[in-house]
């Protein structure tokens, strides 16, 4: 009986499929080399510049030609991110009234802290707002071991003045938008009871939990260099030593470092 043209297909299919693992392999072996190679090299800005900067550059190009690629074509950017972005850029130079920023009026009394100003001009400082305090986070974190101090410049001198603000008007309602140009002015009535500690939480959480959004973003890269070397099977040459050294030691951060070690290993993300 004639073979169906599927199941014909089927030996070459599986000669595709098998040049193609090797070729993967191929390449993890070549880059588990490398990296063992830069490892032993004590490859760092300090020790070996260019060397860094070369392998830094040809990581960043892989990223970009990979990862960043397939986001630029995904439905959510294709559907979503595009449109927006196209949106915004048009009526921002078309019509630049939309976007004009509004007056301070803040005052004893007063309803609002801010008059006039373009109807789009909340919405878009709104997204400036959330990546300002995004982007801060993720620079806090990223850098591994090396990140930006962001809280200290930044969030918790925001967080210290609002509380202070609301303990001077006795009162939380003021403009606490960071990046808005009436920002602590106040509004409503002096002393009008709002200086709750509930309401000190509700001014200071959208930046603290965008910015600790950010901080967890930030850790992502480690946490994808450390999962890449456990598939692997490469080990860190200096953890080893240490975990050794502290497994010989009797004394009690030597100990707690191993008994730590090991629940982590039992228990994986839980623990």
């Amino acid at each position: 009986r004639a073979m169906s043209p599927s199941r014909s297909r089927s030996p070459k299919r599986k000669a595709v499929g098998a040049g193609s693992d090797e070729r993967v392999e191929a390449a993890v072996a070549a880059r588990r080399a490398e990296l063992t190679q830069a490892r032993e090299s004590s490859v760092g800005l300090l020790v070996r510049p260019v060397r860094t900067l070369s392998l830094f550059g040809r990581a960043l190009s892989e990223f970009a030609l990979t990862t960043l690629a397939q986001l630029v074509v995904s439905r959510p950017v294709v559907y979503v991110g595009f449109p927006l972005f196209l949106g915004w850029l048009i009526t921002h130079l078309a019509f630049p009234a939309l976007y004009a920023p509004p007056t301070c009026i803040a005052g004893s009394g007063s309803a609002t802290a801010a008059a006039g100003g373009g109807p789009l001009y909340l919405p878009a400082l709104y997204v400036y707002e959330f990546g300002w305090w995004l982007v801060l986070g993720i620079l806090s974190s990223i850098g591994f071991g090396s990140g930006l101090h962001s809280g200290i410049m930044f969030l918790w001198p925001f967080v210290m003045r609002v509380v202070a603000e609301v303990e001077v008007h006795q009162s939380t309602r003021f403009n606490n938008v960071y990046n808005h140009p009436c920002l602590f002015e106040p509004y409503g009535t002096h002393g009008d009871g709002t200086d709750t500690f509930f309401n000190k939480l509700v001014l200071v959480w959208p930046a603290v939990i965008v910015w600790g959004a950010g901080t967890a973003i930030g850790e992502l890269p480690p946490y994808f260099v450390t999962r890449a070397a456990k598939r692997a099977g490469t080990r860190s040459g200096e953890f080893e030593t240490e975990l050794a050294e502290a497994k010989n030691k009797t004394d009690l951060v030597s100990r707690i470092k191993v008994a730590t070690i090991d629940f982590t290993r039992r228990n994986g993300f839980l623990g």
